[in-house]
């Protein structure tokens, strides 16, 4: 008898010999040391110190200064929490102060020779976020991209099948830049095609597909994404200001 058909027996509890076995296997699986918080506490604490350390060390020491080397210009405060973001091809980068990138990917294509890609100061991209660049992408101050999103200002490969044949690139006509303004919350898996423009203050709700440009202070939702809100708020207008004037002041 197999190791597969005894596992077997023992989970349907084929008899009373399997059905005991079965229980002394779960007791097993579900049995804890007694956990005394005075000895395990200080041990978890110093195991979350150790992995501060392991994680913040590499980041500050290796990942951001290899990344500000790569990058046409970078600010202060730059965070890399999951190591350097993978690059692939010319691609020029700017990128503002206290930015967040976490395990993203910057791609530009083969047609224009210095796409740019601008990232604004205090703006988070999330996990695995992926830009691609034909020409230029602008992402504004203090801008959120939850992770999962992808972002592009090209089709990739062109539409005609026979170009597509000839492994032949988009054309310079066909790249349309995208642009998002300053204070945008853009959510889980959502996708920005080319030749959009998201205004100040907007929000784009989680796996929506936006295809056309949003006003200011719009709220955009589904495949392809419409507007729900639509239109700059004075109230949202005034609070925005008095933010950015504390700000200013601090």
């Amino acid at each position: 008898m197999g190791i597969e058909n005894f596992l077997f027996k023992i989970r349907r509890r084929e008899n009373w010999f399997y059905s005991k076995l079965k229980d002394i296997l779960q007791s097993i699986i579900f049995f804890n040391f007694p956990a005394p918080r005075w000895i395990f506490k200080p041990i978890y604490e110093a195991v979350i110190a150790f992995r501060f350390l392991i994680h913040i060390i590499p980041e500050k020491f290796f990942y951001v200064p290899v990344f500000k080397a790569r990058c046409e210009s970078c600010g202060n405060g730059l965070s890399l929490p999951n190591g350097i973001p993978w690059i692939e091809g010319n691609l020029r980068i700017e990128i503002g102060n206290k930015v967040s990138i976490d395990a993203n990917a910057f791609s530009s294509g083969r047609v224009v020779e210095k796409p740019v890609l601008i990232i604004g100061d205090r703006t988070m991209l999330g996990y695995k976020t992926a830009v691609s660049v034909g020409k230029r992408v602008e992402i504004g101050n203090d801008v959120m991209i939850a992770g999962g999103c992808f972002i592009a200002d090209n089709d990739g490969h062109p539409a005609d099948p026979f170009r597509r044949l000839k492994k032949e690139p988009v054309t310079e006509e066909e790249i349309k830049p995208i642009k998002i303004e300053d204070n945008v919350w853009i959510g889980t898996r959502a996708v920005i095609l080319k030749g959009v423009t998201i205004g100040k203050g907007s929000v784009v709700a989680a796996n929506s597909l936006v295809t056309r440009s949003m006003p200011p202070y719009s709220l955009a939702m589904g495949v392809p994404a419409k507007l729900i809100v639509s239109g700059i708020d004075r109230i949202f207008q005034q609070k925005t200001a008095a933010v950015e004037t504390g700000r200013e002041a601090f």
